[in-house]
């Protein structure tokens, strides 16, 4: 079993002009196993919310065609696939451009990531650590983000065992949730005191999301679209 907490808010500048959310989420529970995608459109392109939500759905369902495989960094590195030539269906599909992160997990505590862009993902750990994974940089253009419709992709795939969750997130959140680590391929590593917060109210089933995104609007912390996913183990 896995408790499930999610949100998800339109950044303030897409309030201020009546413009879509561009991140979209999708997760599934099957077979002692939980798979999630987390998708951030381009804010620069037109349909970029679309070709997010078609990569996350897309990304989740492959990832389960190969559950029975029991390789659940195989079932990742499918999804991804899947999503990336999913976007590429589209008409002039570099205007639905997004990057994406998605996790597979089983009721063991295995794990496995994959990701492209600046979408991450923070796998909790028994120990009460929490691994950053992200999509890395892109060489000396580390400032420009990677998207699925990229003309070349540079995936990050991760994986491991002994966790008891995961939580997926866009970059709006990543400022607060990460920090500078210059040895880690994405040049970041979890912040370890929002993740301990986040983690103790999941696991008591109190993890109100969209309280804490209000809380963070207070702080002025909110500056794009926001989402996050946490999953614990039950």
């Amino acid at each position: 079993m896995f408790e499930v907490s999610l949100g998800s808010i339109p950044g303030p500048y897409h309030l201020k002009n009546n413009l879509n959310n561009q991140d979209a989420v999708v997760f599934h529970d099957e077979r002692d196993h939980f798979v999630a995608a987390i998708a951030d459109g381009a804010g620069s392109l037109k349909h970029s919310d679309e070709g997010a939500y078609a990569a996350v759905n897309a990304a989740v369902y492959e990832a389960f065609a190969h559950v029975a495989s029991g390789d659940l960094g195989e079932m990742t590195r499918q999804g991804l696939a899947a999503a990336t030539t999913t976007q590429k269906r589209f008409e002039n599909y570099k205007e639905y451009g997004s990057t994406l992160t998605v996790v597979a997990m089983n009721q063991k505590g295995e794990w496995a990531v994959s990701a492209v862009g600046d979408s991450f993902a923070v796998v909790h750990m028994n120990d009460d650590s929490h691994e950053f994974v992200s999509g890395s940089p892109v060489g000396e253009y580390a400032n420009i983000t990677e998207l699925l419709t990229s003309d070349s992709i540079h995936p990050i795939h991760a994986s491991g065992s002994n966790a008891k969750g995961f939580s997926l997130s866009t970059d709006g959140l990543e400022h607060v949730a990460s920090v500078v680590e210059k040895s880690s391929p994405s040049g970041r590593n979890s912040h370890a005191g929002f993740w301990n917060g986040v983690l103790v109210r999941a696991e008591k089933g109190q993890l109100d999301v969209l309280a804490l995104f209000e809380w963070l609007n207070k702080q002025d912390q909110i500056t794009d679209d926001t989402t996050l996913l946490t999953v614990v183990r039950r």
